[in-house]
């Protein structure tokens, strides 16, 4: 495909370039694309010939030894190749004692233990040659890792020096695990895997041992102390808007917040720049939030050129050669990761989230295989985090596409494997739908109950003016092992925060009619007999029959009766106060303006209000 390639960006630049294209610029790029080619044929063929020889070479080598084996065979061969750095001992039972005090990094080893330095080895090697095999072919998420071991590495007390004999040592117990399986091809590839580690092993760790994080931090403290705050922020957006004018788009908010919220994010990544590991998690955290707004990976470059030339502007005289490539080289880690996440992140419906774009949503849906369509609608992964189309859409406004996204999940589809309804896969992913409708979108709860109704197309409507449907209520039902908490389910957060109208619809009718007829009507007569009972007992004991000591057992009963009432709503009080189902009411004094959801209806609050009454007057009122 190269030359391919190189013919169509000519034809491209010639066409871009119209009148200014010469003869001498054609010569010159074809020079460059011929040498770039070279390199990309020798990168690809050692890709997929030693690539895949040193992942069979190393996945026969994991069936014949294990971690500690491996370890025991590259502490040896350590021993046998020490230099002037680092010795073999002193590696090992720095590992061994880092894995020791943090036990999420692997097995624990007991640091006074005679092997344990060597089994820490062994594991750590293991776990390396794991993530290059692993990660060989996702380059960008490789570097990541391996910037993170490099920096372990350093902590642990290895030098750039010793990362030769490190990889020599690695080879050949890979070859003395492979025993009568080893080659000249295996131990070529496992050498050629080592030099593609190296590459990113190398710079962290030469990195760290030209402490580049602290000429980075020292420069920051000198700005800060120089400069305030904002000022730093409104020089970078200056020197950006020169560089790159087409980006100033992306900061929508008032320059003075916009530099303030720069300079925090900012100051808390320098403040990591010892910890790779860290601050690329802070990172993929930020990148969600960026990709939100519309940044693109091709940015990245750009905009970490603009915050190196605003610092060397700003330091002045400070600036030399050593601020230089330690900014470039911290900028260079955070590019590398956030234009790995923005890639990652970024897809057609993402873009057209962004956008707001109805259209292009539509495009981006109608690409995606049907087998996949709900899962495309309902959640993206963006660098480990995962998001919610839907939410997304709802959260930023964007009711139009919530609504085609609601429709489109909800149609019923069919080819010559299956069926294609996506209410199961949407209340698996989002059981808290009907509340965010309720609350940020509530003119969409119609859509989402049209959705749970299938009739056919061809159903007539009958003498009554009806037609024969199908409902899906299940999950508008509510199941209690989802919503152990009535309040949590579906339909009570309906009658808390939905809308009057939308009781009207035939789905929420059904469900209501439903409940209604398997146990609302027992439970309503029941409760209601249960008080007429009490009120009887309390209208013969207490009012007919008041000064008649013969009918002392009718007080009794209303009583014990009331007390039972009593201490049963008593119960329901307690349990929603501790399971946290209040709402706020207003009227109350303050701090008290939560109340709980059974207490908020009058008949409720009166009924105790009247049971504690009449238990009152049953202890305090003798007969007679």
């Amino acid at each position: 495909h190269i030359p391919i390639m190189g013919q169509v960006l000519m034809a491209v630049l010639e066409k871009a370039l119209s009148g200014q294209w010469t003869e001498s610029m054609a010569n010159a790029w074809s020079e460059l694309w011929q040498s770039t080619c070279e390199m990309m044929r020798r990168a690809i063929d050692d890709g997929e010939q030693k690539g895949a020889a040193a992942t069979e070479a190393w996945t026969e080598a994991r069936k014949r030894t294990t971690p500690a084996g491996l370890g025991g065979m590259v502490y040896a061969k350590l021993l046998k190749y020490a230099t002037g750095g680092t010795s073999a001992t002193d590696f090992a039972e720095n590992l061994s004692i880092y894995r020791a005090e943090h036990p999420e990094s692997g097995r624990r080893y007991d640091r006074d233990s005679d092997v344990s330095g060597s089994e820490a080895l062994g594991a750590e090697c293991w776990e390396l040659m794991s993530t290059l095999v692993e990660r060989l072919y996702d380059p960008d998420e490789q570097i990541e890792i391996l910037t993170v071991k490099g920096a372990h590495f350093y902590e642990m007390g290895m030098r750039a020096a010793d990362l030769v004999v490190l990889g020599q040592a690695i080879g050949e117990s890979v070859q003395d695990a492979l025993g009568q399986s080893a080659s000249a091809k295996s131990a070529e590839s496992i050498r050629w895997l080592w030099q593609v580690a190296c590459l990113t092993l190398n710079k962290t760790v030469a990195s760290f041992e030209e402490k580049h994080w602290e000429v980075v931090q020292a420069d920051w403290v000198v700005l800060k102390e120089s400069l305030q705050q904002q000022a730093i922020g409104e020089a970078f957006y200056s020197e950006l808007g020169d560089a790159a004018p087409e980006m100033i788009h992306l900061f929508a908010r008032p320059k003075n917040i916009q530099s303030n919220l720069f300079i925090v994010h900012l100051e808390a990544l320098i403040g990591m720049a010892r910890d790779p590991n860290a601050l690329f998690q802070d990172i993929r955290d930020m990148t969600v939030r960026h990709i939100k707004y519309g940044a693109k990976a091709e940015d990245v470059g750009t905009f970490a050129h603009a915050f190196v030339e605003t610092v060397e502007r700003l330091l002045g005289e400070r600036w030399n050669e050593k601020s230089k490539t330690a900014w470039v080289s911290f900028w260079e880690l955070l590019s590398t990761c956030m234009a790995r996440c923005l890639r990652n992140g970024s897809s057609p419906i993402t873009i057209s989230l962004v956008q707001g774009d109805l259209e292009a949503l539509r495009r981006a849906v109608a690409s995606v295989p049907r087998g996949k369509r709900e899962d495309s609608l309902l959640r993206i992964q963006m660098n480990g985090a995962e998001e919610s189309p839907l939410y997304w859409a709802i959260q930023d406004g964007h009711l139009e596409l919530a609504r085609y996204m609601l429709r489109d999940l909800l149609a019923i589809r069919a080819d010559r494997d299956r069926y294609y309804y996506g209410l199961d896969a949407l209340m698996l992913a989002h059981p808290d739908l009907v509340r965010i409708l309720c609350k940020k979108a509530p003119s969409l709860l119609d859509e989402l109950f049209n959705g749970l109704l299938w009739t056919s197309k061809s159903a007539s409507t009958t003498e009554e003016g009806i037609i024969r449907v199908n409902y899906y209520v299940r999950d508008l039902y509510g199941d209690p092992r989802i919503f152990e908490q009535v309040w949590d389910g579906p339909l009570a957060v309906l009658c808390l925060h939905g809308p009057i109208s939308s009781f009207l619809h035939p789905a929420v009718l059904k469900v209501l009619q439903v409940k209604w007829q398997l146990y609302g009507w027992a439970m309503f007569i029941m409760m209601e007999l249960w008080f007429m009972g009490i009120l009887l007992l309390f209208m013969i004991g207490f009012i007919a029959f008041r000064s008649d000591c013969s009918v002392a057992g009718a007080r009794i009963a209303a009583g014990v009766f009331s007390g039972i009432t009593l201490l049963f709503q008593t119960s329901v009080v307690i349990r929603q106060v501790r399971g946290g189902q209040v709402q706020k009411q207003k009227g109350l004094p303050r701090g008290m303006t939560m109340m709980p959801h059974w207490l908020r209806n009058p008949w409720n609050a009166n009924r105790m209000f009247a049971m504690f009454l009449i238990v009152l007057a049953c202890g305090t009122e003798p007969c007679g």
